[in-house]
């Protein structure tokens, strides 16, 4: 049986694509109050410095955007990612890959619209809250 926290999905980080990620942080430090988070290169993070709100991750955005790719898309923090994702599934999302990078792994999927998000497991103290 699969317990009741292993399916909570909660918003966990806003993920935006940048030209300069320590320049746009700086700009969404200094507007938010937000403070440095750590986070393994090639991404730039910030936290809520309450533990409230949502991570900011800024990603370097690379010079073959494809065309219609939204710059910023939604990490949603998850005890079992895959088995997020075959719900999310069943409820008309699509799957594009796993990753695993730095200390965590993650399932990029698509809504029914095509636009992005990824299930990131709830591994680690900014992420596990």
């Amino acid at each position: 049986m699969v317990s009741e926290r292993a399916t909570v999905v909660r918003p966990g980080n806003i993920v935006l694509d940048a030209d300069d990620p320590e320049a746009l942080a700086s700009f969404w430090a200094a507007l938010t109050g937000y403070v440095p988070r750590a986070l393994f290169e090639p991404y730039t993070g910030l936290q809520d410095p309450t533990g409230l709100g949502p991570n900011l991750t800024f990603q370097r955005a690379g010079p073959s955007r494809r065309p219609g790719h939204s710059r910023c898309h939604l990490d949603l923090y998850v005890a079992d990612p895959e088995l997020a994702a075959g719900r999310a599934r069943q409820l008309g999302a699509s799957y594009v890959r796993r990753v695993t990078e730095g200390d965590t792994r993650w399932v990029v999927l698509e809504d029914p619209e095509g636009n992005e998000f990824c299930l990131v497991a709830a591994i680690g103290p900014d992420r596990a809250r």
